[in-house]
């Protein structure tokens, strides 16, 4: 190569470092130029994840070479169709905005198998109720036959069962640290019984006591609490023990923390009072218009004051404990991280902001909903149609919902919270292809 040669080729590498250097700070800046309005225009990200990974990603229905998770840059600003395929699972799509200088982030997507694995986890029996432990270790649920009623205990870490025989029909059966209560009728009145399934003992509230309780309540510590004609009573089975708490008379109670909440009707409202179990001090809370009110606990924080129309939302230790809700409501249920409120009636499902104090519907369906709760943290949730139709559906509104479907029969299916790795367990009944019984699903 001579001097000519060379000194052509320098000035040529210069100048195409002079023209093309812009470009490449403009687009590491995200911008590109449109050459339709012949100008540069700024660019959006989308940042992309699913469970579980590796699906493929297409956009506006042309496959990416990127995977998730990745992040895709320089995209112009507008609407896109965003698609996450993925072999042997259902299709996830949406419609996102993306806006300049802006990530849009599309990271909590589940992708649902297309065939969900079904197990049975008993041999032919008929569900009455069933109750997951706190911890998730343990599943009880009760089965009556023509003969008696039986309480099963399932390990699920190893399907190892213990079966306690009962001496009467019970329900709304309840976890009371390692052993369970049960509400039982007798003559009409209702009575408990105390269950310890490791020595298969049972024993009676009407053992201990000939106060009639209406409500039973487990505590801190694994204590109890019951109402006893108005009245609230510390109660010990393991002692036989019981002793008066307040001298007051109050409708119902609740156990949050270290403080019981208690309804008490006065001649002009219903009052929402706290007392302090260690010293008994006593507060006003709340003061709710008259009429009949009933408990529901969410967790060791928060509990609803349930009316016929609407209902309010109570946190122990707000500034504002208890936020009215202006709706009918069958269940409700606080999602994982504790911001939203998850309730339904027969027919809509809504979803409230706890820190904006906001209400979505999310469902209004033509279909009964039997049951909802959430099904992965606070991203999807499960619905149950008709006693018969299982969905899973995100909470994501931006454009269309995804749903999925997981389960359907024609007998009855109840769905059993909480989901634990991706395993839903439910009973069934009066299906035509498959036992009564309890089952899980792998979805």
């Amino acid at each position: 190569m001579n001097v000519k040669q060379r000194r052509f080729f320098y000035l040529s590498l210069c100048l195409f470092f002079l023209l093309s250097a812009p470009l490449l700070l403009f687009y590491a800046s995200g911008r590109i130029f449109q050459f339709s309005e012949r100008k540069f225009t700024k660019t959006g990200v989308c940042v992309v994840d699913s469970y579980p990974r590796n699906a493929d990603i297409y956009i506006n229905g042309e496959l990416t070479k990127k995977r998730t998770p990745a992040k895709i840059s320089n995209l112009r600003p507008g609407e896109y169709n965003l698609e996450i395929k993925k072999t042997g699972y259902q299709n996830w799509r949406k419609n996102l905005n993306i806006y300049a200088n802006y990530t849009t982030f599309a990271e909590n997507i589940y992708l649902f198998k297309n065939k969900p694995k079904l197990t049975a986890l008993t041999p032919a029996v008929d569900l009455q109720e069933s109750v997951m432990s706190p911890d998730g270790q343990f599943l009880a649920f009760l089965v009556t036959t023509e003969k008696n009623t039986n309480l099963y205990l399932k390990k699920l870490s190893d399907g190892s069962t213990n079966i306690t025989t009962l001496p009467a029909k019970v329900e709304q059966l309840k976890w009371w640290g390692e052993n369970l209560f049960a509400e039982k009728q007798s003559g009409g009145v209702p009575d408990y019984l105390f269950i310890t399934p490791s020595s298969s003992t049972i024993k009676g509230l009407s053992e201990i006591s000939s106060l009639k309780f209406t409500s039973l309540i487990s505590g801190k510590n694994h204590t109890l609490w019951g109402l006893g004609e108005n009245n609230i009573y510390q109660i010990n089975p393991s002692e036989n023990s019981i002793n008066k708490f307040s001298p007051e008379k109050f409708d119902d109670l609740s156990f949050q923390n270290d403080l019981i909440f208690a309804l008490q009707s006065s001649e002009t409202a219903t009052n929402l009072k706290s007392i302090n179990t260690n010293n008994q001090e006593e507060k006003n809370v709340f003061s709710l218009p008259k009429g009949n009110y009933s408990f529901e606990k969410l967790n060791d924080q928060s509990f609803l004051v349930k009316g016929k129309n609407f209902f309010y939302l109570c946190q122990a230790g707000a500034e504002n404990p208890c936020q009215e809700i202006d709706h009918k409501m069958t269940a409700a249920q606080l999602s994982p991280d504790k911001k939203k409120l998850l309730y339904f009636n027969e027919f809509e499902l809504w979803i409230y902001e706890l820190k904006t104090q906001e209400n979505a519907l999310l469902v209004r369906s033509a279909e009964t909903i039997s049951q909802a709760f959430w099904l992965i943290n606070s991203d999807y949730i499960l619905i149950n149609f008709n006693n018969n139709h299982l969905i899973a559906q995100e909470t994501d509104q931006r454009s269309t919902i995804n749903y999925h479907e997981l389960f359907l029969t024609n007998g009855q299916v109840a769905a059993i919270p909480p989901t634990i790795n991706g395993q839903l367990l439910f009973s069934l009944k009066n299906d035509q292809k498959q036992q009564n019984g309890l089952y899980s699903l792998k979805y």
